[in-house]
């Protein structure tokens, strides 16, 4: 399908991109959220927790439930058992170290500064203020009278201090006895003088720092994972067995049972509002990111996306109400066979297996999910080549006996009586698929026409030479018109190359030239016998006249509400080139400067890979026809030098056509030019048959 900029009023509205795209995804999520919830409203409400059930409960089949109460104690013990883990930092271990470091350097040059004839007092006074630890007064007059091979041996015992205690992992609550196991290592450590010991386990005491510390993420994931291992606790109901009794005030811990029973479906609460409205905000996020991602053009279009998003919260909410009255009634096929026509397959597909899975959340059923996501499936398939209006027929009963057939399968396995089976595949089954289909052929037009989408369909109707313009253009302009049959026929060959959209080239090449129409004499495919009128005009005007037929065509266009897919051929076939002949003309005729830009189309250049193919095939149609005697050789000349010329004017350079893309247009022009100028047998005209005709009468006379 290919995708219109909508002339509506909603579309001008629109023109704020990321406001829009906003709006729509706001849009979607509340809408979304109010479709989950509509089970969860009060009205469907049957036992409420805290009142009197209505009636006794008596369990119809064995049920086996979690025993959430049991369950949450387990794994709460489970997870008070693990103890704290401690993380290591290497840091704080580095930082004693280097406040040791410090001391001791400040200490040697104090030392140095005393032992000089005048000390400087100001000096010291300095060199203590740095000091970065807070050493007592006779600890600092020990170490300024050491030597420096003592101070040396003292940093390295402090050094041997700190590391017995850091070894082990100090925290802040066992600070104080690491502190005393420092004093404890040092008592050893007899070989020192009892001042140098207690300096040593001073600035050791000093400079230690907690080094390891709780790690609370290590230890609440190890806790959740204790947790997690406990199994839960489970309770069983066996068949016959009374839940609850009428009268009894309805407890928390009956509502497992009761769901399972089906005897009770809570009211809206808050967690529950919430995990609606994160559901919600996956589901969007998820296609919103995969059509970004996969489906750009859906996503570039806040129209499209309006009609996504339309599509699948209305699919969504029929089924919530359908699926009540039978699990095999949610029209999910409608949504895949309309998204998959107008937007994109893979796209529709992804919605298919979201809304599917929805299906079976809602109603307890995989049978129904899985129902719902093969005919879905079987429906995008089905559409994905639909190219007339009776292809949808033949899809739409595909899609129909799809459904019947897998819902028999499921009634069958689902070991249901006769009557089940009849009822659930002939009625449910068939009726879901028969409508569903009916449906998305109904709506299709009204959602092509609102939307500004152009099928397949709409291009083949547009195709037909009775539509208004391609009618005028054959009896008004009937050289034109055969021109671009023509391009028509290279363009889609062209395109079937490089994998772009054949049919729309084919269509878009029936349309590139219909300004012509206006002034159809000033075109030499339309002077056949008859006088060329630029042989009386200037130059300049001749130029203005050509380049007039983009701006005649683009009004035609609006006049006859032409998809705007096919609008954008009529400019962009010709993008900025210049009209040489009468530009060379004018120069050679005029003293006057002459501007180029004055012979130039407007453009734009070509966007699009179909555009810039129809631009080249335009062009060498054009020229083929000048060549005497075009012979294969000639022809493959031709189409390599008006290609290549193309693409080092810069005709090209906006659209995204690859190197490869060349190689294989030109080919495939090669080969369809080829096919069209093929030799043919040249037979001699009555007048030279006449005498050998003659002749052979003669003879058989005489023989007679």
């Amino acid at each position: 399908m290919n995708i219109d900029r909508p002339r509506s009023l909603m579309a001008r509205a629109f023109r704020n991109q990321s406001l829009a795209r906003m709006s729509i995804a706001l849009l979607a999520f509340g809408t979304l959220v109010l479709i989950l919830t509509l089970g969860d409203l009060p009205s469907s409400t049957k036992m409420e927790v805290g009142k009197p059930a209505s009636r006794d409960v008596k369990a119809t089949s064995r049920v086996e439930v979690i025993d959430e109460d049991s369950t949450r104690e387990a794994r709460l013990r489970a997870a008070e058992q693990v103890p704290i883990i401690e993380a290591y930092n290497p840091f704080a271990s580095n930082l004693s170290e280097e406040k040791v470091i410090e001391t001791f350097r400040i200490v040697a040059e104090m030392a140095r500064l005393r032992a000089s004839a005048r000390p400087d007092l100001q000096k010291l006074k300095k060199l203590e203020d740095r000091l970065p630890l807070d050493l007592a007064p006779n600890t600092l007059a020990t170490l300024s009278k050491a030597a420096p091979p003592a101070l040396e041996q003292l940093q390295n015992t402090t050094f041997h201090l700190l590391r017995v205690v850091q070894k082990d992992g100090v925290r802040e609550d066992t600070l104080d006895h690491a502190r005393q196991r420092i004093r404890e290592e040092a008592d050893q450590l007899t070989f020192l003088s009892p001042d140098y010991r207690e300096a040593s386990v001073q600035i050791a005491s000093k400079a230690l720092v907690p080094n390891t510390f709780p790690d609370l993420e290590a230890t609440k994931q190890a806790r959740r994972a204790a947790a997690e291992k406990v199994e839960p606790s489970k309770r069983v109901v066996l068949p016959g067995e009374i839940v609850i009794r009428e009268g009894d005030i309805v407890g928390e811990k009956d509502l497992p049972i009761l769901e399972a029973l089906g005897f009770y479906k809570p009211r809206l609460t808050l967690r529950g509002l919430v995990s609606y409205g994160l559901l919600a905000a996956l589901l969007v996020t998820l296609v919103a990111s995969y059509a970004r991602a996969y489906v750009p053009r859906v996503y570039q279009s806040n129209m499209l996306l309006l009609l996504l998003a339309l599509v699948i919260l209305t699919i969504l909410g029929i089924s919530r109400y359908l699926t009540t009255i039978s699990v095999y009634l949610a029209p999910i096929a409608t949504a895949a066979m309309l998204i998959g026509i107008l937007l994109d397959g893979s796209l529709a597909l992804l919605v298919t297996a979201l809304l599917s899975m929805f299906i079976g959340i809602d109603t307890g059923s995989l049978p129904a999910a899985v129902v719902a996501l093969m005919t879905g499936t079987v429906a995008v398939m089905a559409v994905n080549k639909v190219c007339r209006r009776w292809d949808l027929v033949k899809a739409s009963l595909l899609v129909w006996a799809t459904n019947i057939l897998a819902v028999l399968v499921f009634s069958l396995l689902g070991h249901d009586g006769l009557d089940g089976i009849v009822r659930d595949t002939l009625f449910f089954g068939g009726l879901n698929g028969l409508t569903a289909a009916l449906v998305a052929i109904g709506a299709l037009p009204f959602l092509e026409s609102f939307f500004g989408i152009t099928t397949h369909i709409k291009l083949l109707e547009l195709s037909n030479p009775s539509e208004p313009v391609l009618h005028r253009l054959l009896t008004e302009a009937p050289g034109t018109y055969q021109h671009s049959i023509m391009v028509g026929n290279l363009a889609e060959a062209a395109a079937q190359a490089i994998g772009a959209d054949a049919l729309l080239c084919r269509v878009g090449a029936y349309y590139h030239d219909i300004g012509k129409i206006r002034r159809p004499r000033f075109f030499v495919e339309n002077q056949v016998g008859q006088e060329n009128p630029h042989d009386r005009l200037a130059p300049s005007l001749s130029s203005l006249i050509i380049i007039s037929h983009v701006k005649d065509g683009l009004e035609l266009a609006r006049q006859y509400r032409l998809p705007e897919i096919l609008t954008r051929f009529i400019p962009e076939h010709h993008g900025t080139n210049l009209v040489s002949y009468f530009y060379h003309q004018a120069r050679s005729r005029s003293t006057e400067p002459i501007f180029e830009e004055d012979f130039r189309y407007p453009g734009p250049k070509p966007q699009s890979r179909e555009t810039a193919v129809v631009m080249l095939c335009d062009g060498i149609e054009a020229a083929s026809r000048t060549l005497p005697s075009p012979t294969s050789e000639k022809l493959e000349e031709l189409i390599n030098k008006m290609v290549d010329q193309a693409v080092k004017d810069g005709h090209l350079d906006e659209c995204d056509l690859s190197l490869k893309d060349l190689t294989n247009v030109k080919e495939a022009l090669a080969r369809t030019l080829a096919s069209h100028y093929h030799g043919r047998i040249e037979y001699p005209d009555a007048a030279q048959l006449a005498p050998t005709r003659k002749a052979k009468v003669t003879k058989l006379v005489k023989n007679a």
